[in-house]
This record gives structure tokens, C-alpha cells and sequence, in this order.
């Protein structure tokens, strides 16, 4: 049974605000970029004062309660299951027993639970221990499959629905987010606050003597790499030795590699595993251009890594991806269309001085993208409440 260990914590001693974030995802288990927004969000909260409790799976099936960067990170031993729904709700009954339990050692100001998949554990927590709950919704159900049309994505859509009404706030991370939650699942728009990701910004590359088209992402529909690959095989045929390399994970891996032999692109693109952030700041800094091809985007946190490293971006034309490119910082082009995609590719492949100048412009728009602000708009909705 996950129990925490019995420690003299700090807010038993000091008048301390206690926040208490229940995430899926937490490094190294990552697979998206909401394990990276919660630990950049916990970290920067440290920054500014708070006591933070992450309270997260162990992956490796041991139960672990270490603190890293001031914030103490609770792993827990859950039981496996093939039905992943199942999975998910053994993640949400071991986090409620263990917060519970916590719950005698300090007191807990906020409950911020991040997303459907602890979203039973965040409504029950309120209910018993009688705390404040932040929501913060990454994407919905909805978006990510273009409409609700199996048994699972219904289950889910009803999480999404009873945590939003539970919420005492709701964040997202976009304009466009923040509509689709008020249309979705029928919220009030004073209930929601957007507050957008942010990224730690880099020393500035020099421009990459290497023709490297890089793009990186959970490996589902949505994301769009299925049109990074048609217009690959326009590009090759106009751009001698240029490579596309694709990093990430997930269930379409063997499909896009399909897809590579389909439009006999295999031999200038390549598909890697998922990176870690050591390895995903070198491909930054070896490509010529980054594309962010997705169709559905809540907010698109690879154009601001990809601006934080100096990189050209060119992006779609889609969700809270469209509201940070303007043209000026980078390209937007229409979802799915691979020869718009692939004619703006050749033009920056082939003309380093505007590939440069795009990559200086977006990384002085992407400064205003920091942690400390977007923890200081977090603390600042905790005490609203």
C-alpha cells in the first residue's frame, strides 16, 4: 500500500501555502508535454514561495518519494492493466489514498489536478479533505479525435464534464482552448483563465550548416506528421541532400514508417525514438527548420522551444498554435496542405539569410514565454479562490 513516509514538513512549522499537483505524467515519465508543463510549473512555483507536493505513478513499480529542485515528488506503485481505462482508474484510487494520508502530515491550501487522467482522484480529494481545486485542461477528448465516437472517448468526455463542474477554477493554455472548453463542455467564461506554457529560453544557436528539417511529437493523428512526410517527397526533389528527422513516440510509429516507404522517402527521413532534453537541445541546434504540422494544437509548446533555440518555424494554422505564429516569428500554413508546407520548407532550405532572420525574430518573441510569469498568474488565481 503507496503510504508517505512520516516527515516534519516545512508547513507545519511556517506559514507556507501548500499546493498539491495530481499528474499522469512527471519526468522521466513523459509522453507529451504535460509532464514537462507540470515540472517546469512546479519548479517555478517553488521560485515564488510555495510548498510543492507532485504526486505522480512510479515507473518503476516501486513506490518513491524523493524532492528534486525543492519540490517534493511523490511516486506511487500502481497496479497494471491491460484495459488502460482500468489503468487510469487504479492511478486515480491509489493518489486518493495516499493524499489522504498525506493530508495528516501538512495541510494542503490547493488541490491542481492536470487533466482527465487524475481527474477522479482531483473531484474526490476536494470533496474529502474540504480544499480548494484548480483544473488546468491541456486538450479535450473532443479535439484530439475531431468528435466522440466510441464508448472510451464518451467515458472520458463524462471526466472532462464532472471535473470542470467540480473545478473551482479552470486554467488552459490558449484563447482557442478556452472556447472550445466554454462550447465542449458547456463552461462559464468567467470560471476559465488562460494562461500560456512557457519555455526556458537558450543560448541563441548559430544558423545550421546541415539542410535538417526537424519535427518532434507524440506520434498520433492529430500531430500531423503524416503531412510532413508527403511533403518530404516534394521537397527531396528540390532541396540535393536535405534529411527530415522525426523524434517522438506513440501507437503510429509503424504507420508513418509506412508511410516513409509509400512516398520512397526512407532514405532522407528518419524516425527516432523519444528524446531526452539533453538530445532534443542538439537536434535543435543541428536544424536548418522546425515544423510543427499538427491539426489539433490546444498550444504547441515545440514552436517555443524551437524560438528559444533561434530555429525558423514553420507551423499550422491551427488552435493556440495560430495565436503564437504571426508571420513575423515564423510560418503558418494551412493543416494538411503538404505543398504549402513544403514550398515555404524549400525557400528557407535554399535562402539561409531569411531562415536567419526568421530564427532571430522568433527568438526575441519568444522571451515574453517564461516560467516565472506563468507561476506567478498561477498563484495569483490560487488565492482567488
Amino acid at each position: 500500500m503507496n503510504q508517505p513516509q512520516s516527515i516534519d514538513y516545512p508547513n507545519k512549522r511556517e506559514t507556507k501555502q501548500t499546493v498539491c499537483l495530481l499528474t499522469f505524467e512527471f519526468p522521466p515519465n513523459l509522453y507529451g508535454g504535460l509532464g514537462t508543463h507540470v515540472a517546469q510549473l512546479s519548479k517555478a512555483l517553488v521560485e515564488q514561495g510555495m510548498e510543492v507536493h507532485v504526486i505522480t505513478y512510479s515507473l518503476t513499480g516501486y513506490r518513491e518519494q524523493v524532492v528534486e529542485h525543492g519540490i517534493h515528488i511523490h511516486r506511487l506503485d500502481v497496479e497494471n492493466h491491460d484495459d488502460f481505462y482500468l489503468f487510469i482508474a487504479n492511478v486515480n484510487r491509489e493518489m486518493v489514498e495516499y493524499v489522504i494520508h498525506l493530508s495528516s502530515q501538512l495541510e494542503l491550501n490547493v488541490i491542481h489536478g492536470h487533466d482527465w487522467l487524475v481527474g477522479t482522484a482531483s473531484m474526490v480529494l476536494k470533496k474529502i479533505l474540504k480544499t480548494s481545486l484548480v483544473v488546468t485542461i491541456h486538450a479535450l477528448e473532443y479535439g484530439r479525435n475531431g468528435g466522440i465516437s466510441t464508448p472510451l472517448q464518451q467515458k472520458i468526455m463524462m471526466v472532462e464534464k464532472k471535473m470542470s463542474y467540480e473545478a473551482d477554477r479552470l486554467i488552459v493554455c490558449s484563447e482557442y482552448m478556452k472556447q472550445e472548453v466554454k462550447t465542449i463542455l458547456c463552461v462559464e467564461s468567467s470560471q476559465i483563465e488562460v494562461i500560456e506554457n512557457g519555455v526556458e529560453i537558450k543560448q541563441k544557436s548559430l544558423h545550421s550548416q546541415h539542410l535538417l528539417v526537424f519535427a518532434l511529437g507524440r506520434f498520433v493523428g492529430e500531430k500531423g506528421f503524416q503531412t510532413l512526410i508527403k511533403s518530404a517527397a516534394i521537397v527531396k526533389k528540390e532541396v540535393h541532400g536535405v534529411q527530415f528527422v522525426l523524434a517522438g513516440h506513440g501507437p503510429m510509429q509503424s504507420e508513418l514508417e509506412k508511410l516513409c516507404q509509400f512516398y520512397d522517402v526512407a532514405d532522407c527521413f528518419t524516425i527516432i525514438g523519444f528524446l531526452t532534453d539533453t538530445e532534443k537541445r542538439k537536434w535543435f541546434e543541428r536544424s536548418s527548420v522546425v515544423v510543427v504540422p499538427s491539426y489539433y494544437e490546444p498550444f504547441g509548446i515545440v514552436a517555443l522551444e524551437a524560438m528559444s533555440h533561434g530555429r525558423p518555424l514553420i507551423g499550422t494554422e491551427t488552435g493556440g498554435l495560430s495565436e503564437i505564429i504571426d508571420g513575423y516569428n515564423g510560418i503558418k500554413v494551412p493543416p494538411k496542405d503538404e505543398n504549402a508546407l513544403a514550398t515555404h520548407l524549400i525557400t528557407l532550405l535554399q535562402d539561409s539569410n531569411k531562415a536567419c532572420e526568421l530564427g532571430n525574430q522568433g527568438y526575441e518573441y519568444v522571451k515574453k514565454y517564461n516560467w516565472t510569469t506563468v507561476a506567478q498568474k498561477t498563484l495569483d488565481l490560487y488565492k482567488t479562490i
